[in-house]
């Protein structure tokens, strides 16, 4: 399995980015859509969407039954938060 760090870089750089700045539902729908498209492994998955579970921000929003740390669609805040915590991650690749 990769790392965490070659995992959120592969989210960060594939995510269906709107050219209004926005995506169809949230991270965890792209990191779906990874695994749809056989860019990432099941236990990758898992793994990344345990891990964004983990981190997101606290001022998570429940909008019908389905929980965001940002706003539905709004990809600014979290190509922001994944640039960051590419940087946290990134000691894994040494």
């Amino acid at each position: 399995m990769r790392t965490m760090h070659e995992l959120l870089t592969i989210l960060r750089d594939n995510a269906n980015v709107y050219g209004n700045g926005e995506i169809i539902a949230g991270l965890c729908y792209e990191v779906i859509v990874l695994h749809g498209k056989i860019i990432i492994s099941v236990d990758e998955r898992y793994a990344l969407n345990d891990y964004i579970d983990k981190n997101m921000p606290t001022g998570i929003r429940t909008v019908i039954g389905i929980r965001y740390g940002w706003q539905p669609g709004e990809w600014p805040p979290r190509l922001a938060w994944l640039n960051e915590h590419i940087e946290l991650t990134k000691e894994q690749q040494q």
